[in-house]
């Protein structure tokens, strides 16, 4: 059986179990307005997007999940501009915003006044900051230990997380041989991947010593020149 996978292939199931049993999924855990509010992404092409909403608690080592979304065929202001709603709604201010690596390559497009820029710079210019571009890890058993690392020590606001818990309960990320009782290492890709790739995101980052409460150095988009077009 590959690592980080259990005996029916939903790595996260029995994780999520122990939380409810233990009163960490509640229908209600309010925002601390003194702690910023962090988010993990997974960015669909030809799927949805999908954003975890996130605090960290330094004093007691605890990550809090306030919220979840996830849509498909919308442009990035969408997701951005639902984001700010909730922030003007709570009342908090933002951390850090984990985004998969493929937020930054350059894309090639028609119009020569876009040509060259990426997904975060269109991110910057409507408004967001600390973007932390999350490196990838090795194989994807790797980055599903990681995140079963920082679920143990989780928190989740089940009204606004219900559907992102549903889709945890029930990802499997490998193929399942029922007959032999175990994972291929063949991944699985279905409706509930982007759920779980995007709290990945997050927990990936975890592993390189990230201070959710603290703030990045500033980053601003570089000029792009004639010359690369």
């Amino acid at each position: 059986m590959l690592r980080g996978a259990s005996i029916d292939g939903r790595v996260y199931g029995e994780i999520l179990r122990n939380l409810r049993m233990d009163g960490r999924i509640q229908s209600h855990f309010p925002f601390d307005a003194s702690v910023p509010v962090n988010t993990s992404w997974d960015l669909g092409q030809n799927n949805a997007t999908a954003i975890w909403v996130h605090q960290y608690i330094e004093g007691i080592d605890l990550h809090r999940w306030l919220a979840y979304y996830e849509n498909e065929n919308k442009g990035l202001g969408h997701y951005w501009g639902w984001l700010c709603d909730l922030r003007d709604k709570k009342g908090f201010e933002w951390g850090r915003h984990f985004l998969p690596h493929n937020v930054a390559p350059r894309r090639m497009t028609r119009s020569s006044s876009t040509w060259g820029r990426t997904r975060r710079d269109y991110l910057w210019e409507m408004g967001m900051r600390d973007i932390v571009i999350v490196k990838p890890v090795p194989t994807l058993a790797d980055g599903i230990e990681a995140t079963r690392r920082v679920l143990v020590m989780s928190q989740f606001n089940e009204t606004d997380c219900v559907q992102g818990l549903w889709r945890l309960e029930e990802y499997e990320p490998f193929l399942y041989d029922p007959k032999l009782q175990t994972t291929r290492s063949t991944p699985n890709r279905h409706k509930h991947s982007d759920a779980a790739d995007a709290i990945r995101q997050l927990a990936q980052a975890s592993n390189s010593n990230i201070n959710y409460w603290q703030r990045p150095k500033p980053w601003h988009p570089q000029p792009i020149s004639p010359m690369a077009i």
